[in-house]
């Protein structure tokens, strides 16, 4: 695997860490503010369930949820183009082998 694709750098990317902890930190001190994106998490019951492998099911979920919050936070993520590409891409994952 790739080193910058590889899980266990995300903590010691350029700014990764800070990032980390500056979401801990809001988290912690005012907990309401993430409440309502915690039911998110029963939504892995619903994509385990779906029909996809679970893998893929997952994969495609947790590519959502990193290009979501990046734009939410209004980290730089990638070019529309590429964007819409990985749209299109993570669309079609879900319309392939269901096993």
């Amino acid at each position: 695997m790739k080193p910058h694709l590889h899980p266990g750098n995300a903590q010691t990317s350029d700014g990764t860490q800070s990032m980390s902890f500056s979401l801990l930190s809001i988290s912690s001190e005012n907990p309401e503010l993430v409440k309502p994106v915690q039911h998110f998490s029963t939504w892995q019951r619903y994509i385990e369930q779906d029909g996809l492998a679970p893998v893929k099911a997952t994969i495609i979920r947790l590519t959502m949820d990193g290009l979501w919050c990046a734009e939410l936070l209004g980290c730089p993520t990638v070019a529309p183009e590429l964007r819409k590409k990985v749209l299109e891409t993570l669309l079609q994952m879900t319309k392939e082998d269901l096993t």
